[in-house]
């Protein structure tokens, strides 16, 4: 994706963008690069944002995500409030393996289950991204985490956002390893663990 901001009409139920099976969704480029590693997403950003996403309404959900695919270098934003859709999300992953999530920013995405849900998701990636003045009246306010196994969250930044259960919720999952995460003045704390689940921290 070149620099600029994506805010067309999508899918006109929830107004989210699809990622499907095998997609690798990178942000960062100024259009005259020969090679992605030259690619600078702080110089130039590729902001998508879901304020028209659904027939010219704030979209519901950001992006739909499938298995194997990675999103790197991308700017989300302007996802609104639903109460009575279990799946409004900034981020949604189902039954999904194999998702990387990278170097992106999630910022002012006001939902019922928070920037990210991922439910039965295995081998999940979340690294050096930053979770900003989101907020989840009803559910988690970044990173919402359900039957998973295999994950890593690291080099990440939950700074500002607001739920009463706080920014992550690791819940029935194993296998998490959280590491190098910042966590400043979040609205009911750094989250939730259940109990006798594997974290390592």
């Amino acid at each position: 994706m070149g620099e600029g901001v994506y805010d067309e009409q999508r899918d006109p139920e929830r107004g989210a963008l699809l990622l499907r099976s095998n997609v690798h969704l990178f942000g960062g480029f100024a259009g005259g690069e020969l090679e992605r590693v030259a690619r600078d997403p702080g110089l130039h950003p590729s902001v998508i944002d879901a304020s028209h996403g659904r027939g010219g309404e704030a979209a519901t959900q950001g992006i739909a995500i499938e298995s194997n695919t990675v999103i790197d270098g991308i700017t989300l934003t302007g996802v609104t409030l639903d109460d009575l859709d279990y799946s409004n999300a900034g981020v949604l992953g189902g039954v999904v393996t194999n998702v990387e999530i990278r170097n992106c920013i999630f910022s002012e995405i006001n939902s019922k289950r928070g920037v990210m849900l991922f439910s039965k998701g295995i081998g999940i990636s979340i690294v050096d991204v930053q979770f900003l003045w989101n907020t989840a009246i009803t559910g988690i306010a970044a990173v919402d985490l359900q039957l998973c196994e295999d994950v890593v969250i690291s080099d990440s930044l939950f700074s500002g956002n607001d739920s009463k259960f706080g920014a992550l919720w690791i819940y029935l999952s194993s296998k998490v390893r959280v590491t190098n995460c910042d966590f400043i003045a979040n609205t009911g704390g750094a989250g939730y663990v259940g109990a006798g689940q594997e974290i390592l921290l």
